[in-house]
């Protein structure tokens, strides 16, 4: 799916917009449950600022987006996004996953 320069360089701005606001989230303060998952509101407000944060930048460079975040994620794990991707004149979506693994350092 990288084969074209065009489509890398669509992928790529697409997952540093994604980043951003991914490490935004990680970084901040967010509701867990009792047994130390991600509050499922919260990874939805994730979902939500990812979509909305793509979806308003890359106007004209794609031709669709969606963010997939798992609603049971262990805060103490890995926590992830998958982002789907279409690139404009391309007739499929590319999905790359993005995470964040915390470590016992």
């Amino acid at each position: 799916d990288f084969v074209s320069f065009a489509r890398g360089r669509v992928m790529d701005k697409v997952q540093r917009l994604a980043y951003g606001v991914f490490l935004d989230f990680v970084n901040d303060d967010y509701e867990t449950e009792p047994d130390g998952t991600m509050s499922p509101a919260e990874l939805k407000r994730l979902q939500g600022d990812i979509d909305d944060t793509v979806n308003s930048e890359m106007v004209g460079e794609i031709s669709g987006f969606r963010s997939d975040v798992p609603l049971v994620q262990d805060v103490a794990g890995k926590t992830k996004v998958i982002l789907k991707t279409r690139p404009r004149n391309y007739h499929k979506y590319i999905e790359v996953e993005l995470g964040f693994e915390k470590t016992s350092e």
